[in-house]
């Protein structure tokens, strides 16, 4: 409100000057005395006026790299040179994965030691850490699932959230950003099936117990993968996850939604490929927000990128080479800043893990398995700027 008082006062001042003048000069005329004023008014003197800079770009969306487990096992040397790769191509994050089941296998017994080298390796680089909650240790699963199924989700919310507030206990000097599980969306991670009332429920527990021990944490919710609704609901597609979130009540339990928005092989922001690319339907996440009142949030993209692989399509196979992954992860990054309040964007990987190998998920790496670089690795370095 002072601004705008301060903006109706200032209009008063310059309307009660033109006042004067015109007093003044109407004085003038009828005396036929002319009197020249000490600061004569003309058009050129009120035409003239200070050149104003031109307004400051609007930042551009953060780069961060996403490793998954498989950067978690890597030995420190190829540790190191994936970090510093990361770091000399301009990225600012590391998503690093909390990894309940291997730090708690036993109850009440925690090791922390290998997830403390990842996390320590990164910021001593001056990577901030995105840290994922996530998998539950055989012991706290839910009792009518097998025992040692994988990726089983908790007993119970509260029991999640505990371990959630002792993590961030652990790394309350080094990590205040922290996604809650990873994918709940699919029953490969949230086994028996995907169920957004329940995994809200950890979100809200998660909230309270994290915020209890760092009041300044930043939660964020979702970290959905691409999927369509399957009649068995084995998966539930972004748009119907995220709706069913907020109808659970998980709006005053996060301060961002995370979603993974792969589109290979299309672009991210091909209208074409509306019905079924995550990246373009961001957008219709964005919508369901509003529409809850929580569209100022923050959309972050915890997961993103491409295999160079050939992968399979209603259409058939397609191949993605060195070249067109580069197109794809270009494209994403113009196309997250082109929708706004967006996040950092974690691409997904630094390093393939065996560039030869036909398997897909073996290679999204911006650097191949014996560290050269592919274009994409390029593209993030123009993008950042980084020299």
């Amino acid at each position: 409100m002072r601004s705008c008082h301060s903006k109706a006062r200032a209009g008063g001042r310059r309307l009660a000057a033109a006042c004067a003048t015109a007093l003044v000069l109407t004085s003038v005329a009828c005396s036929g005395t002319v009197a020249a004023p000490t600061d004569p008014v003309t058009p050129a003197a009120t035409a003239r006026s200070t050149p104003q800079p031109p307004p400051a770009p609007a930042p551009k969306v953060p780069v961060g790299v996403s490793g998954g487990h498989p950067l978690m096992v890597l030995p420190p040397v190829q540790l190191a040179k994936e970090l510093d790769a990361a770091k000399a191509a301009g990225a600012q994050w590391l998503r690093v994965d909390v990894d309940w089941s291997r730090i708690e296998g036993t109850r009440n017994q925690f090791d922390w030691a290998n997830t403390d080298r990842v996390v320590d390796a990164a910021r001593s680089r001056g990577l901030l850490v995105l840290a994922v909650v996530t998998y539950t240790p055989t012991w706290a699963q839910d009792s009518a699932l097998p025992a040692n199924t994988p990726h089983a989700r908790p007993a119970s919310a509260e029991l999640f959230a505990t371990f959630a507030a002792q993590a961030a206990r652990h790394y309350a000097e080094t990590i205040t950003s922290w996604e809650i599980w990873n994918e709940p969306n699919l029953d490969l991670f949230f086994l028996p099936r995907p169920d957004a009332r329940f995994y809200t429920e950890m979100l809200q527990a998660s909230y309270r117990s994290v915020h209890a021990v760092l009041p300044t944490a930043t939660v964020v919710g979702g970290s959905l993968a691409p999927a369509a609704d399957e009649p068995d609901g084995s998966r539930v597609a972004p748009t119907t996850f995220v709706q069913q979130m907020y109808t659970a009540g998980a709006k005053d339990s996060m301060d961002a939604v995370a979603i993974h928005p792969y589109s290979y092989p299309a672009n991210p922001s091909d209208p074409a490929t509306s019905g079924w690319n995550t990246f373009y339907r961001l957008r219709y996440v964005r919508d369901t927000m509003r529409r809850y009142g929580d569209g100022t949030k923050a959309l972050w993209l915890t997961e993103f990128g491409a295999p160079t692989a050939t992968v399979r399509t209603g259409a058939g196979p397609v191949r993605i080479d060195d070249v067109r992954q580069a197109e794809i992860i270009s494209d994403g990054l113009r196309f997250a800043n082109e929708l706004g309040n967006i996040g950092p964007v974690f691409l997904y990987s630094i390093r393939d893990e065996d560039t030869d190998s036909p398997n897909l998920l073996l290679n999204f790496g911006l650097l191949r398995t014996d560290f050269s670089p592919k274009p994409a690795y390029s593209v993030v370095k123009e993008y950042t700027g980084a020299r």
